[in-house]
């Protein structure tokens, strides 16, 4: 099946010039007592194989790799090697994603050590409501934040270069891994104490729309809550608001009234945080991606303001790719009943209208999180459906404390047929997870010698698939007694081809 993925245009291609769909999980240990490494096995990663799982996340934590200012835990690295070595053995290629929730176990999550959290003293403030509110409540969290993106010193050097030094040891301990494709450059990156700019036109906006748009009974009664970090924050609150958002123009209307501010961060200090990081990398490695994510709110739908990276002779560098994260606004909430397959259309659509202007291949590294919600499987089987209409690659969170995710409802939208490997360019495809019917159609190159393979989740008779033009025999690789590969040669010649199992 063969490793060294790279980018073309709009595509990840493998080493043969077969386009490539990266589908997969994320696997991500936060326990910083258990030295942030999962303690995943072979059961665990025959398993990801038999799904058809052909990429992991695997979470990389900043702690864990420089406890001390330019001091590197290479043991760490060496744990971490075992698991890279267990996906390589089954196929499976790697993204390191170096995670962050909250800045730093410090404020009670993962990410950055103790020397790099400078927060001036401020105190950290995490009111009722979900674990992610912490970011808008606690000043800690914001200054430690701040000081990052100002670049603060630490020991003469400063807190983004210790971070991109910490990155380029990274990068240099896997350049020549044929496992790991490329490095995430930061989980989910947050405003800071900036986040107070979208203040003013969030809650200008709600009230707006609460004037507009919401019966007088329910809009005095929101209002009645007091300040709008305590509408959004409270379980009360944050109940009433997704209750109205559910207006798909409400929704857009409100997430509108923040792209100026988001945007302005990217290009301000994300970007720039990110070339730097690049610079560090390309010292060491030229081959592997870059998956730059975009600021916080986007999660929500914002439209993004990330740009290309540039290379030091001012060419583009064509080995990044566009990894946003998309959740509806009910997640990690006990409010799974107020889903809204027309919020997170509007979400990934976002996504997707991005990556085509930036020409960049797009994998939605963070989705789902549905955990042991039963009730989340018809939103689980429409994401996956835009996923496949979109060609998008995508990574579900996730595995970690998930081991009993094939017993769960929206499991079936995890496990689903898709091309991995294709003779050329995927035109569509698409599964019915309740019929089990797949359908693809290709523009097979005729200068491509390998086989176009396709992963089927339960495989289907041989005589009940048909296969146009047929002119060599398609033959069944199995996983196990059930699970397996459809292995398609070429046919020699440029032409379309179709596959669909009845």
């Amino acid at each position: 099946m063969g490793f060294g993925i790279s980018t073309k245009g709009d595509k990840f291609m493998d080493e043969h010039g077969r386009q490539v769909i990266l589908k997969g999980i994320n696997m991500v240990s936060k326990d910083r007592n258990k030295g942030y490494i999962g303690t995943w096995d072979d059961e665990d990663f025959n398993k990801l194989k038999s799904w058809g799982v052909n990429v992991i996340r695997l979470g990389i934590i900043w702690d864990g790799l420089e406890p001390q200012p330019g001091v590197y835990n290479d043991e760490y690295l060496d744990r971490m090697d075992r698991i890279i070595e267990l996906a390589y053995r089954n196929d499976i290629w790697v993204i390191l994603d170096m995670h962050q929730d909250l800045y730093s176990y410090v404020y009670g999550a993962d990410g950055a050590p103790a020397w790099a959290c400078l927060d001036d003293g401020l105190l950290h403030i995490a009111h009722e409501g979900t674990w992610s509110d912490a970011y808008f409540t606690s000043p800690a969290i914001q200054r430690a934040f701040d000081n990052f993106w100002d670049n603060i010193k630490v020991d003469d050097l400063g807190l983004q270069d210790h971070y991109a030094a910490a990155w380029q040891h990274v990068a240099m301990h896997y350049a020549n891994n044929d496992a790991v494709i490329g490095y995430d450059i930061m989980n989910e990156p947050f405003m800071g104490s900036s986040i107070k700019s979208l203040k003013e036109p969030i809650y200008d906006e709600i009230k707006r729309i609460l004037a507009e748009k919401v019966p007088n009974d329910i809009a005095s009664e929101l209002l009645s809550l007091g300040d709008i970090d305590i509408v959004l924050t409270s379980l009360e609150g944050r109940q009433k608001i997704i209750s109205f958002l559910s207006d798909i123009n409400i929704f857009s209307s409100l997430i509108d009234s923040m792209e100026y501010e988001s945007q302005r961060f990217e290009r301000e200090y994300l970007m720039p945080f990110y070339d730097k990081v690049a610079k560090y990398i390309r010292k060491v490695d030229n081959n592997s991606i870059l998956f730059l994510e975009t600021n916080i709110t986007s999660n929500a739908g914002v439209r993004s303001g990330i740009e290309p990276i540039y290379l030091p002779n001012g060419k583009i560098d064509d080995r990044v790719a566009y990894a946003p994260h998309g959740y509806d606004i009910i997640t990690d909430t006990s409010f799974l009943n107020l889903s809204s397959n027309q919020r997170i259309n509007l979400i990934l659509s976002r996504h997707f209208e991005k990556a085509k202007e930036l020409s960049m291949p797009i994998i939605v590294g963070e989705w789902g999180a549905f955990y042991d919600n039963d009730g989340a499987e018809d939103m689980a089987v429409f994401i996956s459906r835009l996923f496949d209409k979109h060609l998008c690659s995508h990574t579900y969170w996730s595995y970690t404390d998930s081991h009993n995710l094939e017993q769960r409802g929206f499991f079936k939208a995890l496990n689903t047929a898709y091309p991995m490997y294709t003779s050329g360019t995927i035109k569509s495809y698409s599964y019915n997870v309740y019929k089990k019917e797949f359908n693809f159609t290709w523009q097979e190159h005729g200068d491509i010698d390998m086989p176009t393979v396709i992963y089927m989740p339960g495989i289907i008779n041989l005589h009940d698939i048909e296969l146009e033009p047929k002119l060599h025999e398609f033959s069944l690789k199995m996983i196990n007694d059930k699970d397996g590969y459809i292995i398609i040669p070429p046919v020699g010649r440029e032409c379309v081809r179709s596959f669909r199992s009845l």
